[in-house]
């Protein structure tokens, strides 16, 4: 089933306060295009969240402190996204020395929650520095890979895995994500009650995610 989101968002730094940022980001447009057996269905759903904001903070070297958690990215990106884009739209998180190029990092996060928890572990490698957009960019490659349990209601369960990788352009004199692009593979299993009895449906998912500075 073939599907594609593109939305354009606002980032606005409201204050900076001790080293941490309040950015308001707001959904300027939102487009959804899905095909369910060759048949192009229509993406209405995403009119509904041009215009919505959230309240994101965040630290200098890219932690989230806010909102942290799965609900909180699907507050801004509508019902249609998955666990592996809202995780891809987090910034890395970069270490508290000076990088050289080809040092590499790693960074773990887990989001665990009653009904949800997400583990993902990033290796990053700065590769090289090259002007992209004008601006003067770490080229940054990374692998990630992540497990993810979700207790749903009526004794619905989804478990699963997956891998990723990609490279992203960082201008790294003005904080910015320039560009990014990752290929991403999950494999779930949605365990549920059936007729028959207690059953698993497998899905599989290849993702393709690219963002950029506009």
């Amino acid at each position: 089933m073939p599907s594609r989101a593109e939305i354009t968002l606002t980032q606005e730094v409201k204050k900076v306060d001790q080293g941490i940022a309040d950015i308001k980001l707001t959904n300027d447009s939102f487009s959804i295009e899905m095909n369910i057996g060759g048949k192009e269905i229509p993406g209405s759903m995403g009119d509904e969240m041009v215009g919505k904001s959230i309240l994101m903070r965040i630290r200098e070297n890219g932690e989230i402190v806010e909102p942290q958690g799965i609900k909180s990215m699907v507050t801004l990106q509508g019902p249609s996204s998955d666990v592996s884009s809202m995780l891809f739209s987090l910034y890395p998180i970069f270490p508290d020395r000076e990088l050289k190029v080809g040092e590499s990092w790693t960074q773990t996060s887990e989001t665990p929650q009653p009904e949800m928890g997400v583990a993902v572990e990033s290796q990053y490698t700065f590769v090289r520095r090259e002007d992209r957009k004008g601006y003067k960019c770490a080229v940054i490659d990374f692998t990630t890979s992540m497990d993810v349990k979700v207790k749903g209601e009526e004794a619905m369960n989804i478990e699963g895995s997956g891998t990723g990788k990609g490279t992203c352009y960082f201008a790294y004199e003005k904080g910015l994500l320039v560009e990014s692009s990752a290929e991403l593979d999950m494999n779930m299993a949605i365990e549920t009650p059936l007729p028959i009895g207690d059953g698993k449906i497998p899905t599989s998912t290849h993702q393709t995610i690219n963002l950029t500075l506009m």
